[in-house]
């Protein structure tokens, strides 16, 4: 089935108004609404004192008029009680300064404490709708990429270093630290690449590279773990940022998700330019899909104008649906629209919904009101679209790394050459997959 959907935040509004958007979004077509990924602080307002119950009337309301729903665990977003606790857990940036308080992901991924939370919270949402008749899916957290710099990320760095080289001796002849004489005689002598630094040896840079994808890994199976424990037979995914995001392998991440996703954002306040290249969408697409070699889900996909301090440029009529289409083009089998409806609070209020800051339905919700109802028509052809793709393009993410270590040459830029590539082979109309290449290759006519 192909899911067609919203991400919706009943708790930034007043529970008389659920309803009528609940109706609103049956009458657009939507078979599936995103909860929850951000909602921590509200579920959980003092450490152990849980309160599902607006979860609950919510799930319930959606659920009694036939919409799915996918829930986000909302570790992305710690409460401020639990931050505040102990100040150890804010993620330090690469220029060594701890994070503050006030925006997302501000977590260190390798704090054992932190990470107990997210086990805890996590488990209480999958015992509470685990086996909820309309939960058909888990995101785990939230656009992962922010590497941390911390004592604690430093500690397990080294660890990991200890099982990857085994010797101090055979690391510093990997590394070739006899350069500058930067032998390291003990475990405890190795840094973290801090940018304050300097240029630090390619070797250490690109291993924490390596160190910070594996960290990652680890902490959303220890999700997933908890997840499928509670909630057998629903799918696990999470939300990454598309090619471009290159902080993390999204292929190691990808191992252990049921499907792949991403968010999609063509216009933005970062993007002011009224016209955008439709092929930087279509090698996303083609990277998630290749993340698992199947289709994929566009969790996010940009419902208006886009931006933070500022108002990013408004999608032109038709555009929307277009930029929907192209996902399921190009093997998409979900698309959410981020959001519902526009915040009138808070860091994202120029960021538009469906929906404008009053709650009427504007032009936009009228468009894919218009797709929904031809997705209806459409019926099971876009159920499970594939792409018989000619041509493959073999993404390393080790390059990737490496480069981003020691660029070389000023004009040598991993991301800018492969999308130049990739263009080419779009605007020949030459489908591509865009994979790590560890399987058959013999069915491509280009590689």
């Amino acid at each position: 089935m192909f899911h067609f959907g919203v991400d919706y935040y009943p708790e930034q509004w007043p529970e008389d108004r659920w309803p009528l958007d609940a109706d609103l979004m049956v009458r657009a077509g939507f078979t599936c609404v995103r909860l929850a990924e951000f909602s921590w602080g509200v579920l959980e307002r003092a450490e152990g004192k849980l309160d599902f119950e607006w979860l609950d009337r919510a799930v319930e309301l959606l659920a009694g008029r036939g919409l799915k729903v996918v829930l986000g665990t909302p570790t992305a977003s710690p409460p401020s009680w639990l931050m505040s606790a102990d100040p150890s857990q804010f993620r330090v940036s690469e220029d060594g300064r701890q994070v503050s308080y006030g925006n997302r992901r501000g977590y260190c991924p390798s704090h054992p404490g932190y990470r107990a939370h997210c086990r805890r919270i996590a488990a209480a949402m999958a015992e509470r709708y685990g086996n909820h008749a309309a939960v058909i899916g888990w995101q785990i957290d939230n656009e992962f990429g922010d590497r941390c710099y911390c004592p604690s990320c430093a500690a397990a760095f080294r660890r990991w270093l200890e099982v990857r080289h085994g010797t101090l001796e055979e690391l510093n002849r990997r590394w070739g630290t006899a350069f500058w004489g930067h032998c390291y005689r003990s475990w405890e002598d190795i840094p973290v690449p801090l940018s304050s630094g300097g240029a630090p040896n390619p070797g250490l840079a690109l291993d924490f590279r390596r160190f910070v994808s594996d960290l990652y890994a680890e902490f959303q199976r220890e999700q997933i773990d908890v997840i499928r424990a509670r909630s057998p037979g629903r799918f696990v995914t999470h939300n990454f940022m598309g090619f471009g995001s290159d902080t993390l392998d999204q292929h190691r991440l990808a191992r252990d998700l049921d499907l792949a996703s991403w968010d999609n954002y063509p216009r933005t306040q970062w993007r002011m330019i009224e016209d955008i290249d439709p092929a930087a969408a279509a090698l996303s697409h083609d990277a998630t899909r290749g993340l698992k070699n199947a289709g994929f889900w566009v969790m996010e996909q940009q419902a208006g104008a886009a931006g933070w301090e500022l108002v990013g440029v408004p999608p032109r009529p038709g555009e929307l649906a277009l930029w929907a289409w192209q996902a399921i083009a190009h093997g998409a089998d979900g698309v959410l629209f981020f959001r519902w409806r526009t915040a009138r609070h808070g860091t994202e209020q120029h960021w538009h919904g469906l929906l404008d800051h009053d709650g009427t339905p504007s032009r936009r919700y009228a468009e894919i009101a218009a797709m929904g109802a031809a997705l209806a028509t459409a019926g099971a052809r876009v159920e499970g679209t594939t792409v018989a793709a000619e041509a493959a393009m073999l993404v390393s993410t080790e390059s990737r790394f490496s480069l981003q270590v020691q660029r070389t040459n000023p004009g040598l830029d991993y991301n800018g050459q492969f999308s130049t590539f990739y263009r080419s082979l779009y605007r020949l109309n030459v489908p591509a997959d865009v994979i790590r290449g560890t399987g058959s290759l013999y069915t491509y006519r280009l590689i």
